[in-house]
This record gives C-alpha cells, structure tokens and sequence, in this order.
C-alpha cells in the first residue's frame, strides 16, 4: 500500500510539473507547422530538440559551455551560501549587529545586481572572478534575507530553552537554531540559485570566451534562431532541476 502511495505521488508530481509545458508545447509546435507563427523566429520544439541533442553528442564545444556556467554557478554558491547563512545568524542573534547592518542591506539590496557589473569587471578583470562575483552577489541577498526572515519567526520557546539551560554557543547554533531555520534556508537556497542562473548569463553575454551565455550571444550574433532557444532550454532545465532538488529536499522535513 505505502509503496502504491508513493508511485501515486510521484505520478501526481510529475503531472503537475509538466503538464502545462507539454500543452503550451504542443500547442506551439502546432501553429508554427502549420504556419500560424512564423517557423523563422519561432521554430517548432521538436526542431529546436533535435537541435539540443546534436550539440549534445556532435558539438564537444557546446558540451564544454554547458560546464563552464555550471562551474561558475557552483562557485558563486560556495562563496555566497555560507557567507549568507553566517551573517544572516549574526544578524538575527544579535540586536548590535542587526542595528548597524541592516540599513546597509536596505541602501544595497535594491540596488539592481546587473548593474554593478561593470564596476567589478573594473576591478576584478573580464575573467571568470567577476562573473563569479556578480553570481555570488545575486544568490547572497536572497539566502541572506531568508535566513534573517527564518530567525525573526522562530518560536519563542527555542531562545527560554537556551537561555535556561545555558546551551553552548556552538550547539545553540547547529542543534536549535539552524536545524530551526532550515527549511528557510533552503527557500533561499532556491530561489537564490535560481536568480543565479540569471546572474551566469547575464554575465557570459559580456566578454566571455564559453558558457550558454556566450554560446547565446554568439548564436544572436549570427541570427542563429533555433540556437537561442538551443540555450533558453538548457537553462531551463537548469532551473527545473535546481527547483525540483530543493522542493524535494522541502518536502522530506
């Protein structure tokens, strides 16, 4: 029974996850074959999948670009997610800090992250740091914030266990505190990543030698229409699957 329960489940998931898609796919591919839109700028989905697996399994390059952002991806939530994640203790535990840095994060969050790109390139060069750095800064804020909103909602009773029981510090922070926001971090996990995603191309449309970013660019460039779409879909999927990870990863708390 339980493993019925399970398969129905993951039946149901499946089915909500794709049955938009599928339609508006179908749907597409329906009125540019029959001439509806225009195939030039709107090719049909199955052209543009028989596109995605040539490149796959014929164009080493494009396999090389797909791991050239996912590298700089990884790298920005290394540098970001801890970064995030102790600052966001800092602070949610301590009044002092929250005092000073808050209206720091107030001036600098809206500040649109794409538009400090530039500055960074100036600074840090036209390699991969500054992209990596404009990616850690799109994924920070958001971790950040999540973490804060994840203390502020903690149940009262978790700080009186603390204060009476005189927990160490280094227990305090890993056995009530994180273990109490964690669904919290990976709602910023998730979604942080996901802005990352817009950070890596934004960033490889501007002096990159590889990544889809640049793959898209250069496919732009050239009025290589299908390749465009070739490069939408692989971040698409990206993002299916960081989403998927993390809800997955939700649901199991």
């Amino acid at each position: 029974m339980d493993k019925k329960q399970t398969l129905g489940s993951i039946s149901n998931k499946l089915t909500a996850i794709f049955t938009a898609p599928v339609v508006i796919f179908i749907l597409w591919e329906l009125l540019s074959r029959f001439k509806v839109i225009s195939d030039i700028y709107f090719p049909a989905p199955v052209i543009i999948l028989q596109r995605l697996i040539y490149l796959l399994f014929q164009e080493p390059k494009f396999l090389s670009d797909i791991l050239f952002s996912l590298k700089r991806l990884t790298f920005g939530v290394i540098i970001s997610v801890p970064c995030a994640i102790a600052l966001g203790l800092s602070i949610g535990l301590d009044k002092r800090i929250s005092r000073f840095l808050t209206p720091l994060i107030s001036i600098t969050y809206p500040i649109p992250k794409l538009s400090v790109l530039p500055l960074l390139m100036i600074i840090l060069g036209i390699g991969d740091i500054s992209k990596i750095a404009i990616i850690a800064i799109g994924i920070f804020y958001l971790v950040l914030l999540n973490v804060i909103h994840g203390i502020q909602g903690l149940p009262a009773v978790y700080f009186y266990i603390i204060k009476i029981y005189r927990i160490p510090f280094v227990k305090r922070i890993y056995s009530i505190i994180l273990k109490g926001i964690l669904p919290d971090i990976l709602h910023g996990c998730k979604v942080g990543i996901g802005y990352g995603l817009v950070m890596v191309v934004a960033s490889e449309f501007i002096a990159a030698k590889n990544g889809i970013g640049f793959f898209m660019w250069n496919a732009w460039d050239q009025f290589r229409i299908k390749d465009v779409y070739v490069g939408l879909a692989v971040f698409s999927l990206m993002g299916l699957a960081i989403f998927t990870l993390f809800d997955w990863l939700l649901s199991k708390l």
